[in-house]
């Protein structure tokens, strides 16, 4: 996870392509709210440009970007995906226990999760059949911003290890539905399988057979 002495140059270098001037408060205030992934900075940075260009304005304000951005504790499946796209567990086991805090059932944390990872997994499988971008955008039904964050996301993930996330997800699709097994072990079993230290120790399994 990037800190936000690193992040705070970048969120300035996006403030100002957009032609937004924002202070080092705000900016900070920024990071604060919304988290240390820098998907949900550039979404919810977006967001906040789009706001003040409709308001005819090209300063930000601590007020700004309490009102406009989302927080890391409410962004829900937003935040769910963007962790989920980034391979960031850290952030998705935090959002993560918020929600289940919340009460929120495991079969919807399930969804939210598994969602992102069947998005991820198509379009690197896309993308190593041939398609190009335009095509899959068509195919899949995905608009430009949206397929820019998915390939993104699926380049930090092996094929591989996308297909076995996706096998995963439909055999815990099925224990949710079938059996009396605690749901939120299971959701958390996928939240194991996702870490790069896990595909790291799977992989010297492998090659020891």
């Amino acid at each position: 996870m990037q800190t936000k002495a690193k992040l705070a140059p970048w969120c300035a270098k996006h403030f100002a392509s957009e032609g937004i001037r924002a202070a080092q408060d705000v900016i900070d205030a920024m990071i604060d709210r919304v988290g240390f992934s820098m998907t949900a900075l550039s979404c919810e940075m977006q967001k906040l440009c789009a706001y003040l260009h409709a308001n005819h304005r090209d300063m930000a304000s601590r007020d700004d970007v309490a009102s406009v951005c989302c927080s890391t504790d409410i962004a829900g499946d937003f935040a769910v995906s963007n962790a989920v796209r980034e391979r960031d567990i850290s952030a998705l086991t935090r959002v993560y226990t918020i929600l289940k805090n919340k009460k929120t059932e495991a079969m919807t944390l399930f969804f939210q999760i598994s969602a992102a990872i069947n998005e991820l997994w198509r379009v690197k499988q896309g993308l190593a059949d041939g398609y190009s971008k335009e095509d899959l955008m068509r195919m899949l039904g995905i608009k430009e911003y949206p397929m820019k964050l998915a390939m993104q996301g699926c380049a930090k993930y092996p094929l591989d290890t996308l297909t076995r996330l996706t096998a995963l997800c439909a055999e815990t699709d099925l224990l949710l539905k079938s059996t009396p097994v605690d749901g939120y072990i299971l959701v958390e079993r996928i939240l194991c399988a996702m870490s790069a230290r896990y595909e790291s120790q799977l992989t010297v399994k492998e090659n020891l057979r």
